[in-house]
């Protein structure tokens, strides 16, 4: 009896030992194969390095722990051979282990991962061999020799070897890169109003990049020759590959504004409409399709093509889809109307993006020139204002220096010894129509050219409300809902509306998880498109091995499911001349995120910080990006972000931490928090205590981390463990007698921070502020007063009207006056 229950309890832990398996297997894949580039970075098993350093130093350091791990996979096949392998192999790892403790040492977490597997599998602990010995049934003698020829300790050995991944280590970096140019942000020009600007950007990229494909915009809108190769290099996006919406929308310009100039030969105007007529427009209509039609800025990507198509070719019958064109224009307008009627009254779900943003532009720019209906156009116009009267409050220096909802890494980290981070997406825009951002002066970017070419033009209240805004400015805006706040706003779970969630990237929230998977079987989208490979097999064998539904299964994992989603964003931002700090307000703490970036500190263009907790579900935006959010709160110029968060995916905390150190590895992230912060873009960076100072400019900052820090890198400031207190204040000349002065007052102010189950208690005494308090949970005080972490639309000095869920926005400025009503469709500008 005694040996049938010990048997059962093994039994059971094998079948648990399973499960974890499978799910840790599952996550690794969810979290690196979600598209080519992606599954390519992880066939070649490539992290932080994708070159070979050139120098014999950097190399040898370079190809040592390769060779290592070339004996250690070596060593694993020729185990049960004999002694020397097998310890040539332990003694391989042992070393490497040294080395991750002093250097990101390139492979190595992956085979140390696979090394405690392997030790786990092939060293069962003696419970476990009593459950193999009666699987076989005492029959395989030579396996169960085999097993008891191999020493306990091994196993040991191996959880011993795991615990480095727990231990942040420093990225491999080394000198041999090239040194960049300095970077160019904004050159000397003259003239400052918005046709000028035009003028000199069109010229300057007739000068300077005449055969460029962005080019031939303005050489379709004057009429003049046309390099016609240019402009038919994507077209094969449109026969059904990702981004054809894009392809569709620049193709489409030239074909109406070449309705006017008419400088486009036949053939190539062939060539382009005989792909319009082959495209497929949105997911329920007929053909093949690799296209990502649903997140926001492809949704109103392609629903404009499609009635631009619509229009030009309203008596033809398209050969894909088998539509008429009037039939598509009806399809469009419908669907063209929803999308606006969501960004008046919510805002953004890709909210304050610095790269997805420029993506809409050229949708609505579309809509504004071409689109025969009025309402549409005019709407078109009017959310455009809105986005302009966004940067005007919003834009620092020369960058958009906020937090975003979907962001890349390479826009916002930069190395001193590999490149500067890539300029805004939106730079060129915005400097076009408000005369601030980034003009670079060599060429025109697409969304440029577009710009050029439109009758579009921003009120003159915006861009005089964006040069009163760079002296100071306190801002507030919400930006969409949380996933389950739909009904309260007459947004259902139903395909009607499911594209409203999933242009938030709520594919598998409990409330739509349902309606998603049968959307999905429904019109046979590949659903790897959609999640990424096996989500939704793993979903549903998930849910059905425990007995749930699908949305049950969801709560579950509503750390993953819900972390995703770009729910309700309220922004805070406090400008001075000197800075700029800005932050979500208590956004989606504790939960998993792709690519969001949540706070930033800003002195200059290249001088600014902000802090991460990478790892779990990270996608596309590099180390930096996402990870795990933390409960960030901010008032004027300090802010108090702390991170934690609760596994419930496995239900085993232990557990958990492995199946999150198993996704860093294969992601290249380690469990830690770190702070972006550029020691070679400030004037002065000191560091004392748990404090670490940049000065530049004139302007101050000082951040503060609970757990000790260290230097990763020029750029990289890591601090021990993923639970952790960040304290940020920023300060000035104006404000201190110096940047010693800053320093010194920082340093006496108090602080007092008690660790809860989830998070922390902070109290803060600010030297600018006061005390300021707030927990994981509950109220924000600053100086006896609760702070208001949930906001309308838009709150700030230039708005009188601008609620949430509204449909009217009422901007006002030195007696100047613009009304946005989308409900009556009136874009009315009063000087």
């Amino acid at each position: 009896m005694r040996k049938r229950i010990i048997n059962i309890l093994c039994a059971g832990k094998i079948f648990a030992l399973i499960i974890v398996a499978y799910e840790t297997l599952f996550l690794i894949m969810f979290s690196h194969l979600v598209d080519f580039e992606t599954g390519i970075q992880f066939l070649r098993l490539f992290r932080y390095e994708s070159f070979i350093p050139t120098g014999f130093g950097p190399f040898l350091a370079w190809l040592t722990p390769h060779v290592l791990i070339f004996i250690v996979v070596f060593g694993f096949f020729w185990w049960d051979w004999g002694e020397v392998p097998k310890y040539i192999a332990i003694g391989a790892v042992i070393v490497l282990s040294i080395m991750n403790s002093i250097w990101f040492a390139s492979l190595l977490p992956f085979f140390m991962w696979i090394f405690l597997i392997y030790l786990l599998i092939r060293v069962p602990p003696i419970a476990f061999r009593k459950l193999f010995y009666f699987a076989i049934k005492r029959k395989n003698t030579p396996l169960r020799i085999l097993t008891k020829q191999i020493p306990s300790w091994t196993q040991l050995l191996g959880i011993i070897l795991i615990l480095p991944l727990f231990i942040p280590s420093i990225p491999y970096i080394t000198g041999s890169l090239e040194q960049p140019e300095p970077y160019i942000w904004n050159l000397e020009y003259h003239g400052g109003n918005f046709t000028e600007r035009k003028l000199l950007a069109g010229n300057d990229s007739l000068t300077y990049a005449p055969s460029s494909p962005n080019t031939q915009f303005i050489n379709v809108y004057l009429g003049n020759p046309v390099v016609e190769s240019q402009i038919l290099g994507g077209l094969y996006k449109i026969y059904g590959e990702d981004g054809g919406d894009f392809e569709m929308n620049k193709v489409l310009r030239l074909l109406y504004l070449n309705n006017v100039t008419d400088v486009l030969t036949n053939e190539t105007r062939t060539l382009i409409e005989g792909a319009l007529l082959y495209g497929k427009y949105w997911v329920d209509q007929q053909g093949v399709s690799n296209g990502l039609y649903w997140t926001e800025n492809h949704q109103i990507g392609y629903h404009t093509a499609e009635l631009l198509s619509g229009q030009m070719f309203r008596a033809r019958t398209f050969n894909r889809t088998l539509m008429t064109g009037e039939e598509h224009i009806a399809h469009a307008e419908y669907m063209i109307t929803k999308w606006i009627d969501w960004r008046a009254r919510f805002g953004f779900s890709e909210y304050h993006s610095n790269v997805y943003y420029d993506i809409d532009f050229r949708a609505l720019l579309n809509l504004v020139d071409f689109a025969e209906n009025a309402t549409i156009a005019n709407k078109a116009a009017m959310l455009l204002d809105l986005m302009n009267f966004d940067f005007a409050n919003n834009y620092f220096k020369d960058i958009y220096a906020i937090a975003h909802g979907r962001c890349y890494g390479e826009s916002k980290v930069a190395t001193v010894t590999g490149s500067f981070q890539n300029r805004d997406s939106i730079a060129d825009a915005v400097w076009l129509w408000l005369g601030i951002g980034g003009y670079n002066g060599w060429g025109i970017s697409t969304t440029e050219a577009f710009i050029l070419t439109s009758t579009y033009q921003p009120s003159s209240i915006l861009e005089k409300i964006a040069q009163d805004a760079k002296v100071f400015n306190e801002h507030k805006d919400r930006n969409g809902m949380n996933v389950d706040e739909g009904e309260s706003y007459g947004i259902e779970y139903n395909e009607e509306d499911i594209m409203y969630w999933w242009g938030m990237t709520n594919y598998l929230g409990s409330e739509i998880i349902e309606t998603t998977f049968d959307y999905v079987e429904k019109y046979d989208i590949d659903p790897a498109l959609v999640f990424g490979p096996g989500v939704m097999n793993y979903t549903r064998f998930a849910a059905n091995l425990r007995a749930l539904s699908l949305s049950e299964f969801s709560l579950l994992m509503k750390e993953f499911t819900e972390g995703i989603a770009q729910e309700a964003a309220n922004l805070y931002t406090y400008r001075t001349s000197y800075y700029q700090l800005s932050g979500l307000q208590d956004y989606q703490k504790g939960k998993n995120s792709v690519q969001e970036h949540i706070w930033q500190a800003s002195l200059s263009n290249n001088a600014y910080i902000f802090t991460n907790a990478p790892g779990g579900l990270n996608w596309k935006g590099g180390p930096f990006m996402g990870g795990w959010m933390p409960r960030g709160v901010f008032h004027k110029n300090i802010g108090v972000i702390q991170y934690d968060h609760r596994h419930e995916i496995i239900g085993g905390k232990l557990l958990a931490q492995l199946a999150d150190a198993g996704l860093n590895m294969f992601t290249g992230n380690r469990p830690k928090n770190h702070a972006y912060f550029p020691k070679w873009a400030f004037d002065q960076v000191v560091s004392k205590g748990r404090w670490t100072f940049g000065s530049k400019d004139g302007g101050y900052v000082a951040l503060f981390s609970k757990n000790p820090t260290f230097w990763a890198s020029d750029y990289e400031l890591t601090a021990l463990g993923e639970k952790n207190v960040w304290i940020v204040e920023m300060g000035s000349e104006s404000e201190y007698a110096s940047f010693a002065d800053f320093i010194q007052q920082i340093l006496s102010a108090q602080i007092d921070i008690k660790s809860a189950r989830i998070g922390f208690t902070v109290s803060y005494d600010s030297p600018s502020q006061g005390l300021a308090s707030v927990g994981w949970e509950g109220d924000f005080i600053v100086n006896g007063t609760v702070m208001d972490l949930e906001y309308e639309r838009f709150e700030n000095k230039y708005v009188s009207t601008a609620g949430f869920n509204s449909l009217e926005t009422i901007i006002e400025f030195n007696g100047e006056k613009l009304t946005l009503n989308f409900a009556n469709n009136t874009r009315l500008y009063e000087p």
